[in-house]
């Protein structure tokens, strides 16, 4: 455990959970914090063992950091080998309300904001790297570091009542987790530096007008029902095929013209001749 793990693992308070269906390979992760609108873990403690008495695990029993949570539920999807589709979601119909600032200050030193910072952004990264096609559904408010969590996802699926907001500048500080850097590649400087900049609130018609947000959804009961539908037009086929394409596209995304052809040949011929494809050569497409 690295020291930036630790410090997180001495917050306690809320929990991630994940939900994985082998029938659709459609995995869902669920943030829940209710009394902190979803805000990544809550009550500080020394040490989180006196609180319960208990090991904290992926599934989230009120124990340990949620932030270690998500982690540890991340690098269990990474060997997921049937896995196809991925929804990160929050409860109580809202998405996340960043970090639990009010704890983060009382615990960490600059210095330790700098590598929780860093583990924080790995997992994020380590997230929009998964050979799964994910989506963030937003419900209710994604602000602060709960909307870097959702540009992690390759899709942004939001209900009609959701607003989205970067809004670091008001608290003084800029994007931490890398969206920052996810919004520049996405839209450019200008555009990049106007939603940044003006920390404004938008809600899901602009998100969708903007490229952040791809799908709306009504606000209903079964919202993460219709997220899962749209999801399957993605994720239908083949796990191989598409965990394939995902890691096509991640290739692409962060390596060199020349290593990217590479991996896309690689992966290309991975599936050649494969069980899929002779299928859809006899079926005669």
């Amino acid at each position: 455990m690295n020291k930036a793990e630790d410090t997180l693992k001495q917050m306690v308070g809320g929990s991630v959970t994940l939900d994985k269906d082998e029938k659709t390979g459609i995995a869902v992760i669920s943030l829940d914090n209710k009394k902190k609108k979803n805000a990544l873990s809550g009550k500080y403690t020394e040490h989180a063992g006196m609180l319960t008495g208990k090991n904290t695990d992926h599934a989230g029993k009120l124990t340990g950091s949620m932030m270690c949570e998500l982690n540890d539920i991340i690098n269990e999807l990474q060997s997921w080998h049937t896995g196809k589709g991925l929804i990160l979601r929050g409860e109580n119909k809202t998405f996340c309300s960043g970090g639990d600032l009010n704890t983060l200050h009382n615990i960490m030193s600059p210095t330790q904001e700098y590598s929780i910072s860093g583990f924080i952004g790995q997992s994020l990264q380590n997230l929009s790297q998964l050979p799964l096609i994910n989506v963030a559904l937003v419900e209710g408010n994604a602000l602060g570091g709960g909307a870097e969590m959702a540009m992690s996802c390759d899709f942004m699926v939001m209900a009609d009542n959701a607003r989205l907001a970067f809004v670091h500048k008001k608290m003084g500080v800029i994007t931490g987790f890398g969206a920052g850097t996810r919004l520049v590649r996405k839209f450019g400087t200008l555009k990049a530096l106007e939603i940044l900049a003006s920390a404004r609130t938008m809600d899901a018609t602009e998100c969708e007008q903007l490229g952040l947000a791809s799908k709306i959804l009504p606000h209903s009961e079964n919202v993460l029902d219709l997220t899962k539908s749209w999801l399957h037009n993605y994720c239908d086929g083949d796990p191989k095929v598409v965990r394939n394409l995902k890691a096509m596209v991640v290739a692409a995304s962060n390596l060199s013209l020349e290593d990217s052809h590479v991996i896309e040949r690689t992966l290309f011929s991975e599936l050649w001749g494969g069980e899929s494809h002779l299928k859809a050569q006899k079926s005669k497409l």
